[in-house]
């Protein structure tokens, strides 16, 4: 593959509106020229990843690929940029950015929150919260998918599993959203930097006082009680490390989740012979939440700081270089997907890595499941000619994380 056909994509801007509104046909053209690149521009310069087979194999590859990036981004900062030294050491103690043995002693005790006890008082609250927001929607036979139903279910459910208050659940919209705009650009942006440093601070500032309560009044089974008690081989989270993980838990049960939900849902209306079978045969639910997982992906890309210069398929990756393992092009890679744009919800091994893999899998994976599979199967079951009331839809301008703006539908009672 000569230089001059790479030189085209010297200049990437994944927040270009029409790479958001349709990243696939993008990706297929840098898969078609190579699987492999470096762009100038992403991150400062970094080694891009489309194909399935990379993507899939670099996500597990903790030996020589590190995930404590946030060295690389203040490094990156403009000079003059202004100080996000907050930021930076309050995010950065995420337990997805520390690398083995951090992240492998935090794992361990953040997994005694997330056991079947816990998961399984998730449903019926899940469950009820679903049929409660379709009740009111029949009512009224129209809704914002986004904003009133995928949006009220994962802020309403994380927070329900953290035990914060109902009153307080629209700020953690607000927050989520400002810390994944920054996290899902591609660039540095002082203004999202900004709000993102805002909303970390006034984050922990709440969480203080929400674990100071209960350490004093723990309860049964809530994962914040299981977390403050949680113990390994005589270890425990500090104080610190217990709010930043709350942040974490709160954030990454929010955002992805509720782009998730709505994603699956236009994706079905868009693919009228796929939701009318999952209409007939509800078992299918399983498999189209992992159908609607590669198909749209809530997180389109994963970005990894190469440990040591090594060798790969014939790239010399360098180290504190930035690979970016571009998770959205994995999933609709042709050479392990057959028709990948087709949306199929009876798919045979879907195997996507929406969830990332390796040590770093979602641990919150199986609470997104459990929330997509009761919002989007509870709706197609109970809500009949499901019409969208405009033709074109806007998606969210931040490339990492996937999302519609809004989904306005009109529907009917089967």
């Amino acid at each position: 593959m000569t230089s001059a056909r790479l030189d085209r994509f010297a200049e990437i801007n994944l927040a270009d509106p029409a790479i958001v509104k349709n990243p696939y046909g993008f990706y297929d053209r840098l898969r078609d020229v190579s699987p492999i690149f470096w762009s100038d521009t992403l991150w400062g310069g970094a080694w891009v990843f489309t194909s399935y087979e990379d993507v899939a194999g670099l996500l597990r590859d903790a030996q020589r690929l590190s995930n404590a990036r946030f060295r690389a981004i203040v490094d990156q900062l403009p000079e003059g940029s202004g100080n996000f030294d907050t930021l930076i050491n309050l995010h950065s103690r995420w337990m997805v950015f520390y690398d083995p043995p951090k992240h492998t002693r935090l794992r361990k005790l953040l997994s005694r929150g997330f056991t079947g006890e816990v998961l399984e008082k998730i449903r019926p609250f899940v469950s009820n919260l679903v049929d409660e927001l379709l009740d009111s929607f029949e009512a009224a036979g129209e809704a914002d998918l986004v904003y009133d139903y995928a949006r009220v279910i994962t802020i309403n459910t994380i927070a329900e599993v953290l035990g914060v208050a109902r009153r307080d659940r629209d700020m953690f919209t607000r927050w989520t959203h400002s810390i994944a705009a920054y996290m899902g650009s591609e660039k540095f942006d002082l203004d999202l930097m900004t709000r993102a440093q805002q909303s970390i601070v006034e984050f922990e500032d709440y969480f203080r006082a929400v674990i100071d309560e209960r350490r004093r009044h723990p309860i049964q089974n809530d994962l914040l009680s299981v977390l403050i008690a949680a113990e390994e081989d005589g270890d425990i989270l500090t104080e610190e490390e217990l709010l930043s993980q709350c942040v974490l838990i709160l954030f990454a049960g929010n955002e992805t989740t509720k782009n998730l939900i709505a994603n699956g849902i236009y994706a079905l209306i868009n693919h009228p012979d796929q939701l009318e079978l999952l209409r007939r045969d509800g078992s299918l639910i399983d498999n189209a939440v992992e159908e609607i997982l590669r198909f749209e992906s809530p997180v389109q890309f994963a970005r990894r700081i190469v440990k040591e210069d090594f060798e790969y398929k014939g790239r010399q990756l360098r180290k504190g270089q930035v690979a970016a393992l571009v998770v959205g092009a994995a999933n609709y890679d042709p050479e392990r997907y057959r028709d990948p744009y087709r949306l199929d919800i009876t798919r045979p091994d879907i195997r996507h890595v929406s969830f990332g893999q390796g040590i770093h899998f979602c641990l919150g994976q199986s609470m997104a499941r459990i929330e997509g599979q009761a919002a989007i199967g509870r709706l197609v079951a109970r809500l009949s000619d499901v019409r969208m009331t405009v033709t074109e839809h806007e998606w969210l301008t931040n490339p990492g994380f996937r999302g519609l703006k809004s989904l306005r539908v009109t529907f009917e009672r089967p």
